[in-house]
C-alpha cells in the first residue's frame, strides 16, 4: 500500500478528491484538457468511493468522466488532511489510429490549450507545472513516452512525442539509434509490417 492510500484510508469520504490532468500530443505539442472554474482554468474532478482501490477509481472515473482512450499515472497528493486531499493523476491518452478522428472527450466545457501556455487558476498551476516536470522525466527516462503514441508507432511518431513533451529538437538519426537499442535490449519489438507515409512506406514497432 502506497503512502498516499495509506492517508486516503485515515480520511472521511468527503475528504478526497481525485483531479487528472489530462495530457496529448498533437500538432507537435503537448496539450492538456482543462474546464472552467472560478479564478480561472481548472482540472477535471471527482469523488472516489472511498471502498474501492484507490488506482481503480482513478481508472473508472478517468474513463467516466473525460471518455478518452488513456491511462491514469499517479502524480501525487496536495493538501492537508484537516482540510481535504486532492490526489492527482496524470491522464496519458493515446492519439487515435490512423484515419480515426482525434478524441476530444466528454468533459463539460473543456478545453485543450498547449500546457506551457495555459493560464490555470492560482491552486491548478502549481500542479500543472509538477505534472510537467514528470511526465517530461518519465518520457527521457522510463516508459511514459509508449503511453503517449499509438500501441504500434513508427520511430517518427515516438520521436514527435519526446519532443513534444521535453520542448527539445532530436536529432532523427540519433532516435532512431535509440529505438534499435530498445529493440536489442528487448524492451522494444520490431513488427514485420509497414505503416504508408506520405513519402515511403515506415516501419513498425511497439512495446514488449
Amino acid at each position: 500500500m502506497s503512502a498516499v492510500e495509506s492517508l486516503v484510508q485515515e480520511l472521511t469520504p468527503t475528504s478526497v478528491v481525485l483531479s487528472f490532468v489530462p495530457l496529448r500530443v498533437r500538432a507537435g505539442r503537448l496539450e492538456v484538457q482543462v474546464c472552467p472554474g472560478d479564478g480561472g482554468w481548472k482540472l477535471p474532478s471527482g469523488a472516489p468511493d472511498p471502498r474501492a482501490d484507490l488506482e481503480e477509481e482513478a481508472e473508472r472515473l478517468g474513463a467516466a468522466m473525460l471518455a478518452l482512450p488513456g491511462e491514469p499515472v499517479q502524480l501525487g497528493a496536495f493538501g492537508r488532511p484537516v482540510d481535504g486531499v486532492n490526489v492527482v493523476f496524470t491522464y496519458l491518452v493515446r492519439p487515435a489510429g490512423p484515419g480515426q478522428p482525434t478524441p476530444q472527450g466528454a468533459l463539460p466545457g473543456g478545453s485543450w490549450w498547449d500546457v506551457r501556455g495555459v493560464r490555470p487558476a492560482a491552486d491548478t498551476e502549481s500542479v500543472l507545472h509538477q505534472a510537467l516536470a514528470r511526465v517530461s522525466y518519465e518520457v527521457e527516462h522510463g516508459q511514459a513516452g509508449f503511453l503517449l503514441v499509438g500501441h504500434e508507432f513508427t520511430v517518427s511518431e515516438l520521436r514527435r512525442v519526446h519532443e513534444s513533451v521535453r520542448g527539445v529538437s532530436l536529432d532523427p538519426s540519433n532516435f532512431r539509434k535509440r529505438v534499435s537499442r530498445w529493440v536489442d535490449e528487448g524492451l522494444v519489438v520490431e513488427l514485420d509490417r509497414m505503416r504508408p507515409t506520405a513519402t515511403r512506406p515506415a516501419r513498425l514497432y511497439r512495446l514488449a
